[in-house]
């Protein structure tokens, strides 16, 4: 009998452990599968998604949405939004989507996603342990010795789902990585993704607490990297929100990067004019604080005034129409600097991990056959909305694959 030891029990480890047991019964194949884990128990970080919904695919499940598009294609292919939907189904668990294509349990609970895996868990005999924290990873004939410093375990396979450094108070704090690179495993660089983004002061100086939709584009090295429309969470020392956590995600070059809000995309320069214009012609004789009302949230519209120039006591009826077009390019262009990301523990998903060179189109180590990975821990991120979620399933279904296949 065969032993596949998989270590971290996540979203990628619980549905490796249960899909092989499966895939085994099915083909007719005796496997030993134990399931270890550093914390006290299992799928802590499963808790957490989707704010404690767990929005864990989406309908709209494209390679584009992912930094490596090629690399994940066969693998979404091969286990697509209906299958692990289909896949739930078959435990209990129905699901919903909402009007952007995220899939939720139609219980709306992250809780009942670990509920099912807690259940098949016991329902078909997988063994687990948990406290077991990996620090090193050592060739003995074919197979491999796992050992947390005091105990060891066999096994003539092994999948890696330890996550990435994303959430660390969660257990994710890179085990997994650290000990393939003592086993001269290479790694891309690694940073926080979906994260929040730390801005010059001047730029959201007075916002804090603002929420505003906007066309975000990100700039590096003055070439455009990513557009993205959503809403704008302003915060005391940065911005935040869907769209900018995607946009976190693309960031490769801190210093050489910015970001440009276009505050009103349904607007054009001209329309903006044309309504300033109407504004003059009609309230001349109110403030030019005055004179976006209407058009842009107070503080917002005060604080792209006041970086202008204009004086609280200026007429509107005293400013030019070329003034106008400034006012009109400061909202169209409304420029934020970057000078950090936000950390690991504010971050859902970790950019980087292993080079994909390192494996075959199985996920299997080149260097060390029969050591699997799946999840977070390679260089594979995606987009807000379900899709971390959905390639930590789908490779774990991928490589559980490739074993029954072996």
């Amino acid at each position: 009998m065969k032993k596949i030891v998989i270590v971290g029990a996540g979203a990628s480890g619980l549905m490796a452990s249960i899909y092989l047991k499966e895939q085994a019964v099915k083909n007719n194949i005796d496997l030993d599968i134990v399931l270890v884990e550093k914390n006290d128990r299992v799928g802590k970080k499963i808790l957490s998604t989707g704010n404690g919904k767990c929005n864990f695919t989406n309908t709209v499940l494209e390679p584009i949405h992912y930094n490596n598009p090629d690399f994940v294609k066969p693998i979404l292919d091969s286990f697509s939004c209906e299958d692990l939907q289909n896949w739930f189904l078959t435990k209990g668990l129905y699901s919903k989507a909402d009007k952007e294509g995220r899939v939720y349990p139609i219980t709306e609970s992250a809780s009942s996603v670990l509920d099912i895996f807690r259940i098949e868990l016991e329902k078909n005999n997988i063994r687990v342990i948990t406290s077991f924290a990996m620090n090193s990873i050592k060739p003995k004939g074919k197979g491999y010795i796992i050992s947390d410093g005091v105990n060891n375990i066999y096994a003539d396979e092994v999948i890696i789902s330890t996550g990435g450094l994303s959430a660390p108070v969660l257990g994710t704090n890179g085990d997994g990585h650290r000990v393939l690179k003592s086993l001269n495993i290479s790694l891309t660089k690694m940073q926080p993704g979906l994260v929040g983004i730390k801005t010059n002061k001047e730029s959201i100086r007075s916002l804090s607490g603002l929420r505003t939709k906007s066309l975000v584009t990100l700039y590096e090295n003055n070439q455009i990297v990513k557009s993205e429309f959503g809403e704008v969470q302003f915060k005391d020392d940065g911005i935040s929100g869907i769209v900018i956590m995607n946009l976190a995600s693309c960031i490769k070059d801190l210093n050489n990067s910015y970001l440009e809000a276009d505050l009103l995309p349904s607007f054009s320069e001209e329309d903006i004019v044309e309504y300033l214009l109407n504004k003059q012609q009609q309230y001349g004789n109110f403030f030019v604080s005055q004179m976006l009302v209407g058009l842009l949230p107070n503080i917002l519209s005060l604080k792209i005034l006041k970086d202008l120039g204009y004086k609280d006591n200026t007429k509107i009826k005293h400013l030019p129409k070329a003034e106008f077009y400034k006012i009109a390019k400061a909202i169209k262009k409304y420029t934020f600097k970057p000078v950090a990301l936000y950390g690991y523990d504010r971050s859902q998903v970790t950019v980087g991990g292993v080079d994909l060179k390192e494996v075959n189109e199985n996920l299997e180590l080149i260097k060390l056959p029969n050591i699997y990975l799946c999840g977070e821990i390679l260089d594979i991120d995606g987009m807000c909305g379900g899709y971390n979620l959905h390639f930590a399933f789908a490779s774990a279904v991928h490589v559980s694959n490739a074993i029954i296949n072996k």
